[in-house]
């Protein structure tokens, strides 16, 4: 027989007693700590402009959790309970969120366990979809438009169409950010309808402002 240690988590001296010829096998596992967590119940994903993910995690035999974010996020710092029997603050609305991030999760592993409780999960998120709007200009011959929005983007490209609000619309620029898109437009059709679409473009994907 033996005694004075734990068989499941290696800790502790082992004391063995034998008593006349005989043998004894003894086996011992250590238990590994872990730690994961997920955004809206996905290792990863792809999200609107201004998403508020729902954070969850889970730990096991490890202690000291938080999560960090790799953007600063007011207020965001958070530190979390280890999972347990009864889990508690196991989950998180983010703030908005308005480019990637990753959030992971740290913990202590137990004395005596293996691994290394550490996870950590990606949101990207989408261009911030942008607006645009037209009216004719004072002086005739000119159609003035007000663009907006367009955050998180690599590029912006504007289109327009005459007379008929069908799709393709045809290109007229592409430019690095909406505030380089041109503001006024020529007529070249008098007497016909104009109608205008703006393109916001990412890594993670292109959204349109309606048409």
């Amino acid at each position: 027989s033996w005694s004075g240690c734990d068989s499941i988590n290696g800790r502790g001296q082992c004391v063995i007693s034998i008593t006349g010829a005989r043998s004894i096998n003894a086996t011992f596992t250590q238990q590994v700590s872990s730690a994961d967590i997920q955004a809206d119940g996905t290792q990863g994903e792809t999200v609107a402009y201004n998403a508020t993910p729902l954070l969850t995690w889970t730990s096991s035999n490890a202690s000291g959790c938080s999560i960090a974010s790799s953007r600063t996020l007011s207020g965001f710092l958070k530190a979390v309970a280890n999972n347990s029997a009864t889990p508690t603050n196991t989950s998180f609305t983010t703030p908005a969120l308005v480019a990637d991030t990753t959030f992971t999760l740290s913990c202590t592993a137990n004395a005596g366990t293996s691994g290394t409780p550490t996870d950590s999960v990606l949101v990207k998120v989408l261009p911030q979809v942008p607006t645009i709007s037209a009216a004719m200009g004072s002086c005739g011959g000119k159609i003035n438009l007000t663009n907006g929005g367009g955050g998180n983007t690599t590029s912006v490209s504007l289109f327009s169409r005459i007379t008929s609000d069908t799709t393709p619309y045809n290109l007229l620029e592409t430019q690095p950010k909406i505030a380089d898109l041109r503001t006024v437009d020529s007529v070249s059709s008098p007497n016909s309808a104009y109608f205008y679409q703006i393109s916001a473009t990412n890594a993670n994907g292109t959204v349109y402002s309606t048409r």
